[in-house]
């Protein structure tokens, strides 16, 4: 007797079940979204004695367009400034090598060709670019082309101003 009462159970979990994978079946896959993650940020801050990277990320679905960015991570760059690198073809672009290899490990790879890079350099520049220009071009130049051989999205390399440098010091 105790048979008897599971057998009409057997087929209405196999109806459920069945009812299961057909709805999983037909429910399209861009429809369901994956946990949206962070946007993430590189800043080089490229100072007259060092340089340092920063990372920073922020909720990828922003509310209202606005984030609170964070600090992901910071790696300082062994040697001086590169403005230090006068003279030395391709070294001022080979200091930065350590920090962007951390920055590639710390990002996720799926979010590495939409991370912005940007390169501020500040006095120890400034100073080089009035004393001898094709030599601060060289160096940008350099800095650049390391950059750019990495797989984030390379936003460019300036001198900031002393106005400049100023507002943007609260950041980092």
């Amino acid at each position: 007797m105790a048979q008897c009462s599971s057998l009409p159970v057997v087929p209405f979990a196999l109806l459920i079940f069945g009812l299961v994978a057909i709805l999983l079946l037909t429910v399209p896959t861009e429809d369901v979204r994956e946990a949206p993650g962070f946007t993430y940020g590189i800043v080089l801050d490229a100072g007259s004695s060092h340089t340092d990277l920063y990372i920073y990320k922020w909720p990828a679905d922003k509310q209202n367009g606005t984030g609170v960015v964070t600090q992901h991570s910071e790696c300082h760059v062994n040697g001086g400034g590169i403005s230090s690198y006068v003279g030395q073809k391709g070294a001022a672009g080979r200091s930065l090598e350590a920090c962007l290899d951390q920055a590639v490990r710390d990002i996720p790879k799926e979010r590495h060709l939409n991370t912005p890079v940007y390169l501020g350099a500040t006095a120890g520049m400034r100073i080089l670019q009035i004393s001898d220009p094709q030599q601060s071009d060289q160096i940008l130049e350099e800095v650049g082309q390391k950059i750019q051989s990495y797989p984030f999205n390379y936003q460019g390399a300036a001198i900031l101003s002393g106005q400049e440098e100023g507002a943007y010091g609260w950041v980092t």
